[in-house]
């Protein structure tokens, strides 16, 4: 339109899936937005007014909110802030801006909105640039994933958007976590010199829509985005593929499995056992990689295989771990320090997420141990496939029961798409543990459960490549002691080190074998 042309004001309400709105934003007169969440009904998006004042000022000089956002430099007095909020409640038709605050329970906890909006030159279309700062104490609720994802949606449904652009600097590994992980979408590297932004994802109309976060996604739950499934749907259904995998094996091939089907039965309470501490070893590491990055969950993992070691030398029969041995596990529990960060954890991941993480990690790590144990102990005298055949049905129940438990509903796939991957997974994953067994019920299991670590150069590269998260040398430090001691501890030969797969001696042996006779 040519200058001095008036634009109508843009008017509009309504309701969708997950929040509501009310749009008045006039050139002339006072303007009003507001949206207003239906899964967080305390939560509210609107215009910026002069009581947020003092909670906008805290929420720009927390340098755990603006470390590393360059665009809120010089917001940190109350004349700045002012003029600030005066800027906000400008309404210029065709729009250029449309902030917003985030307030929860009434307090303004956060800011967001499309801070930019204009016509590309290059073919017409209508940009806005988006963004979202939450106070520390309100993240790791969902808020922030919420007031990102109603902000977007808004901007394309209602302010007519043919693309969103959201940037941030590389450092900023929360945000990053956010968009690659919860949302999903790609990124691509910039070179931003005004803010030095070095990540920006450009996500089209039709890419949004087409996603299970939009109002139509969530809808019609057929959209090809990511979907958030729970840790125990999906051991549910990985675990069931790999127990008709397991028990197809095992019925098709009677006379290659020592004990017949389940077993000999003097070894089946330890198959029991080694069943129930997988299932804390895989539950622990699902749940903590809702939080964090692979690379930190697998490092954390890597404790397993140290504390099987340990365990082994109080058993009955079994040497102690040699001065050499404990040293390169204290070497390795500095590497997972380096690589934990517990001094800069609030950058990464809130108090509540972090230590959520960490717990389920742990006991990851003790159930994985367990189960290590139990599978050396066992040897050769039980087929690693009966030991896959007790492992997933066990597993698949105590998921159940999880859920039974928490007295949550189901959240399975809800596209095509992702019960692809969940039944990849699931294939996979029979022939990960199938594998695994066979190698740790072998006469030299030492090597073998020590190269299970060398999994941490695979997952670095995955958060590198795939999620665009940079590992920093603290992580590579930690990763490069975790290896090395674990080399140190496959590569050492001692006369009378001990041994990772429990010895029957011959009399047991004996009576084992005239039991399956």
């Amino acid at each position: 339109m040519p200058a001095g042309t008036e634009y109508p004001a843009l008017v509009a309400t309504g309701s969708t899936v997950f929040y509501t709105h009310s749009t008045n934003l006039s050139s002339e007169g006072e303007s009003d937005l507001r949206i207003t969440s239906l899964t967080f009904p305390q939560l509210h998006l609107r215009l910026p007014n002069t009581n947020d004042a003092s909670a906008l000022l805290r929420l720009f000089t927390d340098d755990r909110n603006v470390q590393h956002d360059k665009s809120c430099a010089g917001l940190d007095s109350s004349d700045a802030i002012e003029h600030l909020i005066k800027q906000w409640q400008v309404v210029d038709l065709p729009l250029q801006r449309a902030n917003i605050v985030i307030e929860i329970d009434g307090k303004t906890v956060g800011t967001g909105g499309l801070g930019w909006i204009g016509i590309r030159k290059t073919d017409g279309k209508l940009i806005g640039d988006a963004g979202l700062m939450l106070d520390t104490c309100y993240r790791g609720s969902d808020y922030g994933y919420e007031s990102l994802c109603m902000a977007i949606d808004h901007g394309f449904a209602v302010l007519g958007m043919d693309e969103i652009h959201i940037a941030c600097v590389d450092a900023n590994t929360a945000f990053k976590g956010l968009m690659n992980k919860k949302l999903g979408f790609p990124a691509d590297a910039i070179e931003d010199k005004l803010f030095g932004n070095e990540w920006i994802w450009r996500i089209t109309k039709d890419a949004w829509e087409d996603s299970t976060h939009s109002a139509q996604g969530r809808r019609s739950g057929d959209g090809s985005g990511t979907t958030t499934v729970g840790t125990s749907e999906i051991l549910i259904v990985m675990m069931s593929i790999i127990t008709i995998l397991s028990w197809t094996y095992i019925l098709l091939s009677p006379a290659a499995i020592p004990g017949g089907a389940f077993g000999p039965p003097k070894l089946r309470p330890l198959l029991v056992v080694r069943g129930v501490a997988g299932f804390f070893g895989i539950w622990g590491f699902y749940i903590s990689l809702r939080y964090l990055a692979l690379a930190e969950a697998t490092l954390i993992n890597f404790l397993a295989p140290i504390l099987a070691a340990l365990l082994l030398g109080l058993l009955p029969g079994q040497q102690r771990c040699s001065v050499a041995q404990i040293l390169a596990a204290l070497i390795a529990v500095i590497g997972v320090l380096c690589v934990l960060q517990p001094w800069s954890a609030h950058i990464t991941n809130t108090p509540r997420e972090h230590a959520l993480a960490i717990g389920a990690a742990l006991i990851g790590v003790f159930g994985g141990a367990v189960s290590f144990l139990t599978m050396s102990c066992l040897g050769e005298h039980v087929h690693p496939m009966t030991t896959v055949a007790y492992f997933a049905p066990i597993c698949t129940l105590l998921s159940w029961a999880s859920l039974i438990i928490q007295q949550q509903g189901l959240n399975f796939p809800s596209t095509a798409v992702g019960w692809l991957f969940v039944c990849v997974l699931g294939i996979l994953g029979f022939a990960m543990h199938w594998l695994l067994a066979a190698s740790l019920m072998t006469g030299d299991s030492k090597r073998a459960l020590h190269i299970v670590n060398l999994q941490v150069v695979f997952a670095m590269l995955a958060d590198k490549i795939v999620w665009r998260l940079e590992p920093g040398w603290w992580k590579f430090a930690g990763a490069a002691l975790i290896v090395g001691s674990v080399i140190f501890v496959a590569a050492v030969k001692e006369p009378q080190g001990y041994t990772l797969v429990g010895e029957v001696d011959e009399e047991e042996k004996i009576e084992t074998e005239d039991a399956n006779h």
